[in-house]
């Protein structure tokens, strides 16, 4: 087994991490950063922040809240709405 400094697999651990989270995301998958979505089942609200590309090509999607979701799971489970609708969910009640 290869030997490798602490400091240099840290070093390494931290590119490999900023490479995914700055990958463009792969051809024929959607493009979800900065869309709000509204949960079908639960009426539950969310805005994509952040995204991470696998070594695969699988997106994982991040929400404000922290969750992570896979496209599928988004496209199957959520639905689309305007971030003014997100921003104002609760305010007619």
């Amino acid at each position: 087994m290869i030997k490798i400094k602490q400091e240099y697999y840290t070093e390494i651990q931290q590119r490999n991490e900023e490479l995914r989270k700055t990958a463009p995301i792969p051809k024929g998958q959607d493009d979800f950063r900065g869309k709000c979505f509204v949960n079908k089942h639960n009426g539950v609200a969310m805005l994509i922040v952040g995204h991470w590309v696998s070594d695969k090509g699988i997106v994982i999607w991040k929400s404000d809240a922290g969750d992570v979701f896979g496209g599928m799971e988004i496209v199957e489970h959520w639905d689309r709405i305007s971030f003014h609708d997100y921003m104002n969910r609760g305010e007619e009640e």
